[in-house]
């Protein structure tokens, strides 16, 4: 099996995505070692709230890895969310980033929530002086990278195909027009690495993202007024203080009463 060591170079605190072109097989290739970023996300995660257990745990880190690999082909002045409710165990995962800051976020949510009939997977995304773009799949994916493949087909009609490939490396391959469906579909690890490894790519271009989450006081009171404006008491409860936090990363935030009033907010 080829050596994975040249895909794993990243910064301590980045994790660099490389894209290319392959003309012969019509397809485009990204790949990252996501390292630094899965620490990132799970230091932020021991900080605010704790680290998800299995299998939450591998899910967050694989929804985190796939859409930073979606962001690394897509323009740079687009942000994109998604939400993936899962059937089996009952949770939502929401994952995040865009690329002017270059970070990712996420959370995954775990209580309190409905088990539904089926997985769907949401993607909201837009770009800068345009209407955001909604769509929605069932998905039927015994893991998160499946999930993501069955939206690309299903909702974008591009044929794509992610790998986890150990270590915090994942590859990322869409296909394009001329690309051939049934080949793609077979693909293994060693046939991916052998492309990757191959004379045929040209590189397009390399990003660097973090994780990272762009929420603060003054968002994070904003959000809270706009749902608990007319009614404070349903927020405060007898309390003079209380900690809100960030629906993106689920960074805590304490509001006082008095702050709430005047529109500040301290954070814990």
């Amino acid at each position: 099996m080829p050596n994975l060591d040249s895909f794993m170079q990243s910064a301590p605190a980045v994790s660099i995505l490389k894209s290319a072109l392959d003309r012969d097989r019509d397809l485009v290739l990204a790949r990252a070692s996501f390292g630094a970023l899965f620490d990132g996300y799970l230091g932020h995660a021991a900080r605010w709230g704790g680290v998800p257990a299995e299998p939450a745990r591998k899910m967050m880190l694989d929804g985190l890895a796939a859409t930073t690999l979606h962001l690394g082909l897509r323009p740079p002045n687009e942000y994109t969310a998604w939400t993936l409710h899962v059937r089996e165990p009952a949770l939502s995962l929401f994952f995040s980033g865009d690329n002017q800051s270059y970070q990712v976020t996420g959370r995954v949510y775990s209580e309190g929530v409905r088990r539904c009939e089926r997985s769907r997977l949401y993607l909201e995304s837009q770009r800068s002086q345009r209407e955001p773009s909604r769509s929605m799949v069932e998905v039927d994916g015994a893991s998160v990278l499946e999930c993501f493949e069955q939206f690309y087909l299903k909702s974008e009609q591009i044929p794509s195909r992610l790998f986890a490939m150990g270590d915090g490396v994942y590859f990322f391959i869409q296909g394009l027009p001329s690309v051939d469906r049934g080949w793609l579909h077979k693909l293994d690890r060693e046939a991916v690495l052998r492309i990757a490894e191959g004379s045929g790519l040209e590189e397009v271009e390399q990003r660097r993202y973090t994780f990272g989450c762009q929420c603060d006081q003054s968002k994070i009171l904003q959000i809270v007024r706009g749902i608990f404006a007319r009614d404070p008491e349903a927020l405060f409860q007898g309390e003079e203080r209380v900690q809100a936090a960030c629906p993106r990363c689920g960074r805590g935030y304490w509001i006082g009463r008095d702050e709430f009033d005047i529109g500040r907010v301290g954070v814990s």
